[in-house]
């Protein structure tokens, strides 16, 4: 129960974040009278919001985790128009794999964040691929960086506390700290990690979620 209750914990931090920064897209889209703008972003975020109240269950398909997050990068092409630049690349075999909710959105997010802080451009790689068991998410930015001090804190972070500690964390890494911690919360050791990254270059991360125990299987999915 104690470890439900951190993951639900850990979860409603993304929820109200990611909706509160759509209306903020849509507030600035009608204060400049692009009418047909904010009616494209309000479909779009009719669909996220679908995905993320269908409370049946904290596992889907890969494959509506990827939906979404297109839903989401169609926002940001609506807001950034030309600036921002977002490739999907979803392994067919990896969709219909079991995977927790919202472990894309915050990264994704971080990536365009950070990549506007020197650049006027953001270039965002997504790629889903599936090796024997193993089934890697990777994300890749070209913004500025991480630091050694930031990746040193995230995984210190999950070498002395298995990721709980993201419940009382503040600062940039929170995306991320979150994250990371509800993977390690759910998979337990079928999850690792990778986080490379050189200043004013790009990070890349990558989540490798290992299904050797037999878990590739519709886990109880509803499509509501």
């Amino acid at each position: 129960r104690r470890k439900d209750a951190e993951y639900k914990a850990l979860l409603l931090q993304i929820n109200p974040h990611f909706l509160n920064n759509t209306l903020e897209i849509i507030g600035g889209l009608a204060v400049q009278g692009k009418n047909k703008e904010v009616m494209n972003v309000s479909i779009y975020l009719g669909r996220m919001m679908r995905y993320s109240l269908n409370t049946h269950n904290d596992v889907v398909r890969l494959g509506e985790e990827i939906s979404y997050i297109r839903s989401y990068t169609d926002i940001l092409r609506v807001r950034y128009e030309d600036a921002i630049k977002i490739d999907i690349v979803e392994d067919p075999e990896t969709k219909n794999l079991p995977i927790i909710k919202f472990i894309l959105q915050p990264l994704v997010e971080n990536a365009v964040k950070y990549s506007f802080i020197e650049k006027t451009t953001a270039d965002i790689f997504i790629k889903t691929e599936k090796i024997n068991n193993q089934v890697l998410i990777v994300l890749e930015d070209k913004g500025i960086g991480m630091s050694e001090e930031v990746i040193s804190d995230v995984m210190s972070d999950e070498i002395k506390n298995g990721g709980i500690s993201v419940l009382a964390s503040k600062g940039n890494s929170i995306g991320l700290k979150n994250v990371l911690g509800r993977l390690k919360l759910y998979y337990g050791q079928d999850f690792s990690y990778k986080i490379e990254s050189e200043k004013n270059v790009g990070t890349r991360i990558t989540l490798c979620i290992n299904f050797d125990r037999g878990d590739i299987h519709d886990e109880g999915h509803h499509s509501g």
